[in-house]
């Protein structure tokens, strides 16, 4: 049967599996566009993969995986989750976690990973479930994992006890000291594990360079600046007492280990690779003990922490606090902050006099 008019052109933009269509039939000009296009999306994939902090991609990486596992081990399709089933993974997750906050991340890591394989999230956002959500809240209780904060006299202490500790302890002092007086995260010390050590990620003697009166730690990569951006300049003073000095602790490690290369790790072992954050935990720990202080509950990060709060309580402008320690936001700033101590507190002291008149 003959239809009026001409036929429509059929041709498929590109050729089709399995059609006898090969790519040399597409004309030169149709062959550029298509090519800039595929290119295009090929860098915009690669590009995503800095949309996150190693830290993010990491907590993504094991919320999506105890999700995989609970919907693997009850039969589930882990992509088209109902109602119900986000509330039993919810409910899961209370008999498991310590804490709402971390129930919540975990959902969230939920939501993230159905929006990323471009599913629906109306299971998660149903009402029922942020009502369990909500019941969560107020029935799981919080374990508060912060640590306790340490005085300058309890650091003086661990200085104290890292002198004690032979060669390891060098290397712990500088660790110490450079959390303490630089404020740097432990992330930026050393890797988790010796294999992930890099140069432009984590302190390498190159970062580390003398200007009087003290050092300058020159951090490529931070939690809250990643690759691309201006390092953080972090200054460190020189002390005139030698023991709990940061200028002092780097001079001895470096008597210790010798600068071979500039991309060498900060704290090294003795076969020359960076030392880990579990092993470094564990040197704290037992200069913990050496200084009498509780092992549980104070840690590297106390370090940072506490050189925080004894800065805020002692006048130092806010800002700069937050400059040299890398905070961006200030109400995380507040967050690490503790309290005045008791016998710091200008309240406490006004209420003594007043109660000896």
């Amino acid at each position: 049967m003959k239809h009026g008019g001409s036929a429509p052109n059929t041709t498929p933009l590109w050729p089709l599996s399995g059609s006898k269509s090969h790519i040399h039939d597409v004309s030169p000009s149709l062959f550029h566009v298509i090519t800039e296009l595929l290119n295009l999306i090929n860098a915009a994939q690669y590009r995503k993969q800095f949309a996150f902090t190693e830290g993010t991609k990491s907590n993504h990486k094991t919320q999506i995986k105890e999700y995989k596992n609970f919907c693997q081990k009850h039969k589930l399709d882990s992509l088209n989750p109902s109602e119900l089933i986000i509330s039993a993974y919810i409910e899961h997750l209370a008999g498991k976690l310590t804490s709402f906050r971390s129930i919540n991340n975990y959902i969230s890591g939920v939501r993230f990973y159905l929006r990323y394989n471009r599913r629906s999230t109306a299971s998660i956002d149903n009402f029922h479930v942020k009502l369990l959500l909500q019941a969560c809240e107020m029935t799981v209780q919080s374990e508060s994992r912060k640590k306790l904060d340490i005085t300058f006299q309890q650091f003086k202490l661990l200085c104290k006890a890292c002198d004690k500790m032979g060669s390891k302890g060098i290397l712990l002092k500088v660790a110490i000291c450079f959390c303490f007086y630089g404020m740097v995260r432990q992330s930026n010390v050393c890797p988790r594990a010796s294999y992930k050590f890099h140069p432009n990620k984590f302190t390498a003697r190159k970062c580390v360079t003398f200007q009087d009166p003290g050092l300058v730690l020159s951090l490529p990569w931070t939690k809250t600046r990643q690759a691309g951006g201006q390092p953080l300049l972090v200054p460190m003073p020189k002390l005139n007492d030698k023991s709990i000095c940061p200028v002092q602790a780097y001079k001895n490690l470096i008597k210790l280990q010798p600068t071979v290369s500039q991309n060498q790790p900060l704290l090294a072992a003795k076969d020359g690779k960076s030392i880990s954050c579990r092993l470094l935990t564990r040197w704290f720990k037992q200069a913990l003990g050496l200084a009498g202080l509780p092992q549980n509950t104070i840690s590297l990060h106390s370090l940072r922490r506490s050189a925080a709060t004894i800065m805020a309580h002692s006048g130092v402008n806010i800002a700069n606090i937050k400059t040299h320690a890398d905070w961006k936001s200030t109400s995380s700033f507040w967050q690490y902050v503790s309290a005045q101590r008791p016998e710091d507190s200008v309240v406490a002291k006004a209420l003594r006099a007043l109660s000896a008149r």
